[in-house]
């Protein structure tokens, strides 16, 4: 082997086969190429051609740019971070294997021929054909060091040709998170089968179960579909399959040819399910009423009751004009949230955005996409049950793409300026999620999984407690167990009652709790810490145990207070339950 003369020794060596610099390394590294001796050259000139010919490798007419930019919007981390992202991209289809060898972890015990056997392989330069010990010791610590540092998408055999398997990465989950698991929800046949994802719980731990097809389920469903989140939405925007988007023109309305093949399922592509959110005729069974009077005033109610607002990253849709009027660009956005007023509760779903051609501009309307609010409403205050839903159309296609053959007139206006807040908002928010520091980590412990079950925001049943309170309800204990789930007990005069609240399912439950207290009583007796109550005395309530699904919590996170209207949107909730299930301090 031969070493590059000191005087020729610059910071880069090149390869300059065939008139091409390409950059192959520091002269501490590489100065051999598959075996074989490089010419080595130095100065400006030389410097700058290999610059060159790394940055043609990398973003020439061969290089996966989209690959990059995928992996620079999907990053999470400052612009270093996400720009070395970018670059791994680009470099990954140009590495070659490498040969990773076992080291002993007492190498100097090795005889010099076994070391020399050892270190071959890992493509070692020799600044002589026979390396003493010392510097073979010295050889396999930088082969280590290169190892170690090597990262895992780096491909890398044995010294026999097998492929090796990176050791696996130290896990950067934190002791207090849970995991998810996945749930296959098929309770919204309009929708298809969707999986959504909760909370996933230890075995055997008790679980309040989400009434199937109710709304808290299909909160699940439309976090899921309409890929909202609170920082959890995947980073950049998401494109919408425009093929799938035409599949769902009604077949005696396409006169033009189209890929028969080329359909989406909702859960595949949210342009599909936001699409057939837009056009179906029930959700869950339940018949849509679509720009009634009463929907504008039930919406212009939710719109003033609701909680905070989770929005999706901005959806894009390129495609070409059936009329040959030219390409199209759209841009849309979903937004979910949860409402309350005294007497009733429910969901909020607005689709908005916008859209562009070259003959007719710029437009306020997402089209060929619909624009719509969905207005979702319990069967009762104490029913997880779907009870009403309205649908305002805002913006159609028209009967020529519309998946329904066209919506008619679109809703009124007037809504506007209750609707102009969500949209503002809803652009910053899209920055937010994709920001890469303190900004996304504190919106995403406001407004989605950020905290779970490690720290000390209030609690639902903080709130059941202090409203009962108020009301005149003494508290007589609470109870929590493993992963969140909790019970209070409360008394008035002669009767007493049991709320749980399950935050994995986001339920709550109102139940008798005489026999609690009579097993209180019993602890009192033989336990003197414990109080014994002064009445002892007391009737079983007349009610049917009750459970609801509290809405606008994200279903992700720990079922906490985080997000700073979910207090005051809890509470509706609460006092909507406890006054429809006969809870009141008249009743007692």
């Amino acid at each position: 082997m031969v070493e590059p003369p000191a005087e020729s020794r610059g910071p880069l060596y090149f390869d300059v086969r065939g008139n091409k610099g390409v950059l192959i390394g520091d002269h501490n590294t590489v100065n051999f190429v598959d075996k074989q001796i490089l010419a080595v050259v130095s100065g400006p000139v030389a410097e700058n051609e290999a610059w060159l010919a790394a940055l043609e490798a990398l973003i020439g007419a061969e290089a996966d740019v989209n690959a990059a930019k995928a992996a620079f919007d999907a990053t999470r981390g400052d612009f270093r971070v996400r720009f070395s992202a970018a670059v791994e991209a680009l470099i990954k289809p140009l590495v070659k294997p490498e040969v990773f060898i076992d080291i002993p972890q007492e190498p100097e015990r090795l005889t010099r021929s076994e070391l020399e056997e050892l270190v071959r392989p890992a493509e070692v330069v020799f600044s002589r054909s026979r390396p003493s010990k010392s510097e073979l010791l010295s050889h396999l610590d930088g082969v280590k060091r290169r190892q170690e540092n090597r990262p895992a998408w780096v491909p890398r055999v044995h010294p026999d040709g097998s492929a090796a398997v990176p050791a696996p990465a130290a896990s950067s989950t934190e002791e207090d998170d849970w995991a998810l698991r996945t749930d296959v929800v098929t309770s919204f046949p309009e929708l298809d089968e969707v999986a959504v994802e909760v909370l996933d719980c230890y075995e055997g731990r008790p679980e309040c179960e989400r009434m199937p097809g109710g709304v808290g389920e299909l909160e699940l469903v439309l976090h899921s579909l309409l890929g909202v989140g609170g920082g959890e939405a995947p980073s950049g925007d998401v494109l919408i399959d425009d093929l799938a988007n035409e599949a769902l023109v009604p077949e005696d309305l396409c006169w033009w040819p189209r890929d028969p093949q080329h359909r989406r399922r909702a859960s595949e592509d949210p342009g599909v399910a936001a699409e057939l959110l837009a056009t179906v005729a029930t959700i869950g069974g339940v018949a849509i009423e679509d720009n009634s009077p009463d929907g504008m005033e039930l919406a212009a109610e939710a719109l003033a009751a609701a909680g905070d607002w989770r929005y999706s990253r901005r959806w894009r849709l390129d495609g070409w004009d059936s009329g040959d009027m030219g390409p199209f660009l759209a841009t849309a956005q979903a937004a979910v949230a949860g409402w309350a007023t005294l007497g009733e509760s429910g969901l909020l779903v607005y689709v908005y955005g916008g859209g562009f051609n070259g003959v007719e501009g710029l437009s306020g309307a997402p089209l060929p996409l619909h624009s719509y609010l969905l207005c979702i409403t319990r069967s009762s205050a104490s029913d997880d049950a779907i009870g009403i839903v309205h649908r305002l159309g805002f913006a159609c296609p028209g009967e020529y793409w519309c998946h329904r053959g066209g919506c008619g007139e679109p809703a009124s206006m007037e809504l506007d300026g209750d609707l102009l807040p969500v949209v503002t908002a809803g652009q910053t928010a899209d920055l937010a999620i994709g920001d890469s520091g303190r900004v996304w980590d504190d919106y995403r412990r406001l407004y989605g999984t950020g905290s779970v079950f490690v720290d000390e925001a209030e609690t639902v049943l903080d709130c059941a407690r202090n409203f009962l309170s108020r009301m005149g309800w003494e508290d007589l204990g609470r109870s929590e167990w493993e992963g969140g789930m909790e019970e209070i007990l409360v008394r008035h005069k002669r009767t007493c009652l049991l709320v749980d609240y399950d935050p994995v399912t986001r339920q709550v439950r109102l139940r008798d709790g005489k026999q609690e207290f009579e097993l209180l009583v019993e602890m009192a007796e033989e336990y003197e810490e414990i109080p014994v109550p002064e009445d002892v005395d007391v009737d079983s309530w007349p009610g049917e145990p009750r459970q609801i699904s509290l809405v606008g919590l994200h279903p992700h996170a720990d079922g906490r207070l985080h997000g700073p209207q979910s207090h005051d949107l809890v509470e509706r909730q609460l006092l909507m339950f406890l006054c429809g299930a006969g809870v009141s301090v008249a009743q007692a």
